[in-house]
């Protein structure tokens, strides 16, 4: 459950920005799958935190349609909001400022027209894009596992390995 502290606060700043708080939607500890993705069509916007990005929550927010506002950071945990805008063909998602992240966040909330453009194409990207290419992602990563193979097979050191093609289509 979220800080009680935390809810207050947040419920008293946007009392003073005159946002009804009836808007806020707070998630219990656990929910279905399915009931945590239609809340998160409740959201126009996803702002990705700076110092660690949403991983899982990330995917899943891109998943429901739901543009991301996110900035690269220098750490791992820090990036992979960025990998998930490029995984989706979407890096315009990525500031490069703090004063771009607000900017872009702003942009959307204001400009209904964006925000939509932004929504049709993540919805065109759940059919196409990498990020939810399962079976190109498990057609890759066999490749890869069948090289390792040989290799063991063949007696060679172990070394990297990279599989085919990343971009070809994989048939499950």
């Amino acid at each position: 459950k979220h800080p009680t502290m935390a809810v207050l606060r947040l419920l008293r700043e946007a009392r003073s920005q005159n946002i009804d708080s009836s808007r806020f939607v707070f998630a219990g500890p656990m929910m279905p799958k399915i009931e945590h993705l239609k809340r998160l069509t409740l959201a126009d916007v996803y702002l990705d935190t700076l110092i660690y990005n949403g991983h899982t929550t990330g995917s899943d927010f891109l998943w429901a349609g739901v543009p991301m506002v996110t900035i690269q950071g220098d750490s791992f945990p820090s990036r992979v909001g960025a990998s998930l805008a490029r995984a989706v063909g979407m890096p315009e998602m990525i500031a490069t400022t703090l004063r771009e992240y607000e900017e872009m966040a702003v942009e959307l909330g204001n400009n209904k027209n964006a925000l939509e453009g932004m929504k049709a194409k993540l919805r065109e990207a759940r059919l196409t894009a990498p990020l939810f290419d399962t079976a190109r992602w498990v057609g890759s990563f066999e490749d890869a596992l069948e090289k390792i193979w040989e290799r063991h097979e063949q007696g060679l050191e172990p070394c990297d390995v990279f599989p085919k093609d990343p971009g070809e289509q994989h048939k499950v």
